[in-house]
Formats: C-alpha cells, structure tokens, sequence
C-alpha cells in the first residue's frame, strides 16, 4: 500500500523517527470506515520501485490534474514522498492458512 504526502508534514517527520503506524479503510475525506490495524511504515527512497510504482498509479489515476497542481504545492510544502505502508494484518481478512 502507498500514500503520498510532502516532505515537511507531520506525519513524514515522524515516519522517519518511528515506523509503526496505522492504517483502516476511510472515505475520500479520510473519515475511518473500518477497523484500525497495525502496520509498518517507511519514507521510500524517490528512486526506489516502490516510489516509481507509486507514482506510476497515482499518474494513471489523476493524470495532467496530478502533474499540474503537485508542483505548485510543493513550493509551499516541500517535495513530495512516497509512503510504503504494510500492514502487519487487515481485520476480517484471513491469511488462508489452516
């Protein structure tokens, strides 16, 4: 799982002290609509697949809106990361093991 966010928020200063997180199913406003897990979460390298993979998806998904609006905040905000996230167990899911 990925996210993306700039470099000066909170939650990238502190994914790069502390690498727990965690994570639950939201709506387009971020509002939770599940259940919290546990998960492990790192800053990626901008040169890594994941982050190429990342923003290879995001660009598919959002096109030329995505292109155009994240440099413009990115003068405020910094540049942006990729977030790699994985979650140590999603609730409700099984593993398929016996």
């Amino acid at each position: 799982m990925y996210a993306r966010t700039f470099e000066r928020t909170g939650k990238a200063k502190r994914l790069r002290r502390e690498s727990r997180a965690r994570v639950a199913p939201c709506d387009v406003r971020g509002k939770p609509k599940g259940e919290w897990a546990g998960a492990e979460a790192w800053i990626a390298d901008s040169e890594s697949e994941e982050a190429k993979r990342a923003d290879t998806l995001l660009n598919e998904k959002y096109g030329l809106l995505k292109r155009i609006i994240e440099p413009v905040v990115a003068l405020r905000h910094g540049r942006v990361v990729v977030v790699a996230i994985r979650p140590e167990a999603i609730p409700g899911e099984t593993s398929g093991e016996a």
